[in-house]
C-alpha cells in the first residue's frame, strides 16, 4: 500500500546545485580508499566529542558512502524549508501503519493484535529536554531491517534519489520530491543533533535501538535497556537543535501536524501539556493551650475553681486557601476530516477539491 500522505513539490536553491558539482568533483578525486569528500567531512565530523554514549556492547556500523552523500546533500541544501521533517515522519508512520494492515491479513499468525494495539500515530513533546518524538504502531522493525534501512545498504531509492539530482540542469528543473525514493527519514538531520530509533516487530522477541548523530559517518544499534516499551511499532526521537527548539511549541507543532495529515486516513494524536492551580486541604495544626482553648478553666486564689469562658460572638479570622500547581496531560486527535478520497464524490465541496490540490 501506498502513503496517505502527499509529496509537496519544493525547488532545489542554488547551494543545491552546487553540492551536486562538489559531489561529482568528490568522485573523481577520491582518496586511495576510494572514498570521496563527503565522507572524509564526516569522518572528521566522528573525531569531534560525542554525546551519544551507547550501553556496552552496542553494534557500531559505517553508513555507506552514497547514502551518507545523499544525507550531506539533504542537511546542507536540498531543503529551504525544514518543517518538511515532519512530513516526511508522518509519511513514513502512515506507511507502517498501512504495511500491518496488509500484514495481518496475509500473514495473520504472525502480524495481530491490532484490538489490543489500535493503528495510530502518536506526537510529543518536551520542551525542558529538547526533544520531539514521533510514535507509530506499525509493523516495527526487527534488528537487521534497522541495519539495513537506516544505513548500511544503499537502497535503490537512495541511488535513483542521487541520480535524480544529478540529472536536474538547473534551478527550474530541479525538484525536491525525496519521500518517493524512501529516504525521507534523513530529513531529521535537518533540525535534530542526535535521533534515536526504537522499534518492535512481531517476528523479532526483542525491541531494539538505532542512534546516530548529525554529520556522523556511523551508527549504532542495540537492545533497548527499556526493554519491550512499544508492543509494536517505532519510536523516533529527536534531539533538537538549538536554532530548531520551535519544534517543541505546541503551537508550531499543532499547525504543521495538522497540515501534514490533514487527509492521512489513520488518527494523529499530539500530547498537549496543561497547568493549573487548584487548592489543598490545610492540614491539621497541633493542639496547643495557647491557641485552641476557647474556655479554659484556671485555679482561683481561694482555691475555689474560676472558669472562663470565651466570646462566644468573636468571628474566626478566615485564613487564604492554600493552593498548589498540578500538570496534566491529554492527547488530542489532529485529522479528525475523513481522507478526501474515501467519501463520494457528491459530498466534497469545491473549496475542499482545491484545498487538496494546493497540498499536493
Amino acid at each position: 500500500p501506498t502513503s496517505a500522505s502527499p509529496f509537496i513539490t519544493m525547488r532545489f536553491s542554488n547551494l543545491a546545485v552546487k553540492a551536486l558539482a562538489l559531489l561529482a568533483l568528490s568522485s573523481a578525486f577520491s582518496g586511495p580508499n576510494g572514498n570521496g569528500s563527503g565522507i572524509v567531512l564526516a569522518q572528521a565530523a566522528d573525531d569531534v566529542a560525542s554525546t551519544m554514549v551507547p550501553p556496552e556492547g552496542a553494534e557500531k556500523y559505517a553508513f555507506e558512502a552514497e547514502v551518507h552523500r545523499m544525507m550531506d546533500i539533504v542537511v546542507n541544501s536540498l531543503y529551504q524549508n525544514k518543517d518538511v521533517f515532519l512530513r516526511e515522519l508522518i509519511s513514513n508512520a502512515s506507511d507502517a501503519l498501512d504495511k500491518f494492515r496488509y500484514l495481518a491479513l496475509t500473514e495473520p499468525d504472525t502480524y495481530k493484535g491490532e484490538e489490543e494495539i489500535p493503528l495510530q500515530v502518536k506526537i510529543q513533546y518536551d520542551a525542558d529536554e529538547h526533544t520531539l518524538t514521533i510514535r507509530d504502531t506499525g509493523v516495527g522493525m526487527t534488528h537487521d531491517e534497522m541495519v539495513e534501512n537506516l544505513g548500511t545498504v544503499a537502497r535503490s531509492g537512495t541511488t535513483k534519489f542521487i541520480q535524480s539530482l544529478k540529472e536536474s540542469g538547473n534551478d527550474d528543473s530541479a525538484m525536491s520530491q525525496i519521500g518517493q525514493f524512501g529516504v525521507g527519514f534523513y530529513s531529521t538531520f535537518l533540525v535534530a543533533d542526535r535521533v534515536t530509533v526504537a522499534s518492535k516487530n512481531p517476528r523479532d522477541d526483542a525491541q531494539y535501538v538505532w542512534e546516530s548523530e548529525n554529520a556522523s559517518s556511523s551508527f549504532v544499534v542495540y537492545p533497548d535497556p527499556r526493554g519491550n516499551t512499544l508492543g509494536r511499532g517505532t519510536e523516533i526521537t529527536l534531539h533538537l537543535k538549538e536554532d530548531s527548539l520551535e519544534y517543541a511549541d505546541p503551537n508550531r507543532l499543532r499547525e504543521l501536524a495538522q497540515h501534514y495529515s490533514e487527509f492521512v486516513m489513520h488518527p494523529i494524536s499530539l500530547r498537549t501539556t496543561s497547568t493549573m492551580e487548584v487548592e489543598i486541604e490545610d492540614e491539621e495544626e497541633e493542639a496547643t493551650p495557647e491557641t485552641t482553648e476557647e474556655a479554659k478553666e484556671t485555679k482561683g486564689d481561694d482555691g475555689d475553681d474560676e472558669i472562663e469562658i470565651g466570646d462566644d460572638e468573636s468571628e474566626t479570622e478566615e485564613k487564604p486557601k492554600k493552593t498548589k500547581e498540578v500538570t496534566t496531560h491529554s492527547w488530542d486527535v489532529l485529522n479528525t476530516n475523513q481522507a478526501i478520497w474515501t467519501r463520494e464524490k457528491e459530498d466534497i465541496s469545491d473549496d475542499e477539491y482545491q484545498a487538496f490540490w494546493q497540498v499536493l
